[in-house]
């Protein structure tokens, strides 16, 4: 997916801008050699967005559209949230483990490799490592 984004962005005259690397946040070898990509490339980490996330639950399609068609899921309200989603105990580990701990596993691998730490976010990874 990420090489159809840079080729897109080639067709904008964009793609001079956007550097594409491979990256698997559950794979802690992964995020390591992200990190040290990170520090080669650029030198060190101005700004980290964490958009990967998984829900913890699994949506039936047909139900969501369902439900949706009935202009039910707009506001929430009527909305029998079990007939269209499962949760489960597992479901809801791999939820917190990746939306969590990887997201921090994460954040401390490129802030280590960054050479530029602001002390306000030094401060707030020391509150939220407690």
């Amino acid at each position: 997916m990420g090489l159809e984004v840079i080729e897109k962005l080639k067709e904008c005259g964009l793609s001079d801008l956007v550097v594409f690397h491979q990256l698997d946040v559950a794979d802690s070898a992964s995020i390591a050699a992200h990190a040290d990509f990170v520090k080669i490339q650029f030198g060190k980490l101005d700004i980290l967005v964490n958009n990967a996330g998984v829900t913890g639950t699994i949506v039936d399609p047909e139900a969501m559209r369902g439900a949706a068609a009935a202009g039910i899921v707009k506001d929430g309200v009527g909305v029998n949230w079990s007939e269209i989603m499962t949760q489960t105990y597992e479901l809801a580990e791999v939820c917190v483990k990746t939306n969590y701990y990887v997201a921090k596993k994460m954040t401390k691998a490129l802030l280590s490799s960054s050479y530029l730490i602001h002390q306000e976010l030094s401060i707030f990874l020391l509150a939220w490592d407690r």
